[in-house]
């Protein structure tokens, strides 16, 4: 199956329309969508709120005591947390595009050996927790041309779930860590992984349709025909999504790209049209 553009009579499959390249003539002129509300109100790279460090009297051991590397990733056993047995009855962050549901460590190191450094993902590990303060949540990271796996930890504080990768930081939810990480280095926790997670591992690219000016400062400024990537869908059922141009971060209104995994809306969008069966 192939189209051909009645502009510029170029033939491509279908598979290859979103790479074909812009047709200027073929440009749909209609007005863009109504904007959605405002976008969720923190800003996709701040901080979480909720989290906190412990201070030298809390902590007794810091996370980088001994002789830890970037490849021993389990805080040594003085540092594991009160037993808490929560660590599946809580929301899973099935929205988000890191987040991959169950799998084992072996596929989640197939998977990422393929990406690009600081592709990162968040799983649930088949055989659950080893002991009483693990959760059955572990973060896989692409780095240095290596796969890492990094179990996460829970303790209870008032009945109340803390995540966290070692005791420098604690957070109220796994999504909260991992927006934390995608700003703070890792290096906090593991002595010798200073980087930061990036992309998750089910992004995909956009092409922008409509212009876009940013009316807040976590917004993302929008221009046609551009290549975006798209970081998270978190803010879908409000009419946004969080994504990358160059280094700029943000969220918007996702009726104003096109995914380019979505063939039949790119024909349209670049005026493409069926003639080979």
């Amino acid at each position: 199956m192939g189209y051909r553009c009645e502009r510029c009579l170029i033939s491509v499959h279908k598979s290859c329309i979103p790479n074909s390249g812009r047709c200027g003539h073929a440009r749909r002129q209609e007005n863009p969508p109504e904007l959605p509300p405002r976008p969720p109100p923190c800003s996709p790279s701040s901080h979480p709120v909720n989290s906190h460090r412990m201070n030298a009297h809390e902590e007794g051991a810091h996370a980088h005591q001994g002789n830890m590397t970037a490849w021993e990733l389990s805080p040594p056993d003085e540092l594991l947390p009160l037993p808490c047995q929560h660590s599946l009855n809580v929301p899973l962050p099935s929205h988000h595009l890191w987040f991959v549901g169950e799998m084992g460590r072996e596929r989640a190191s197939a998977l990422l050996e393929r990406e690009r450094d600081g592709t990162f993902l968040v799983r649930i590990r088949p055989r659950g927790p080893t002991n009483p303060s693990e959760t059955a949540f572990a973060l896989s990271l692409k780095t240095d041309s290596k796969v890492k796996h990094m179990k996460v930890y829970e303790r209870e504080e008032n009945g109340v779930p803390h995540f966290f990768l070692s005791e420098s930081r604690f957070f109220p939810t796994i999504v909260d860590l991992v927006n934390c990480y995608e700003q703070t280095s890792l290096g906090e926790n593991f002595v010798g992984l200073d980087v930061t997670l990036q992309w998750p591992y089910g992004r995909t690219e956009a092409i922008v349709e409509f212009d876009f000016e940013p009316t807040e400062s976590n917004q993302l400024r929008l221009q046609r025909g551009r290549r975006l990537i798209v970081l998270g869908k978190e803010g879908d059922h409000k009419g946004w999504w969080k994504g990358k141009i160059d280094d700029q971060i943000g969220f918007f209104p996702k009726e104003y790209v096109c995914e380019m995994r979505d063939s039949n809306r790119a024909a349209v969008l670049y005026g493409l049209h069926d003639d080979i069966p």
